[in-house]
């Protein structure tokens, strides 16, 4: 692998205001976390070669989805998605992301 990898870890919702309620909305929160800590290590969303989202709730799939396709129009990432493990109170969604630098 000569190509050096960034990774942004356990990126949740969080904003200046709080925790959100919509998943939709977190991931959306997530996805803009996430583009922050990559911006910071000179890399972004358009380097990601793989994103592992965590949802809470399986029935906000479809939206979460939707909201997820806005942040990648053309080809997107490598994909995974799974339940969230033990509830953290307030806590949707969270995002692991790898990608190029």
């Amino acid at each position: 692998m000569g190509d050096e990898q960034r990774r942004a870890v356990g990126e949740l919702e969080l904003d200046a205001v709080g925790v959100g309620r919509l998943a939709a909305l977190d991931l959306e929160q997530a996805m803009r976390n996430v583009e922050t800590v990559l911006k910071t290590a000179g890399s972004g969303l358009d380097k990601l070669v793989k994103v592992t989202i965590l949802i809470a709730r399986p029935q906000d799939f479809a939206g979460m989805n939707e909201a997820y396709a806005e942040f990648f129009p053309g080809n997107k990432p490598a994909r995974a998605v799974a339940r969230l493990g033990p509830e953290i109170p307030g806590v949707l969604i969270s995002i692991e992301a790898v990608a190029l630098a």
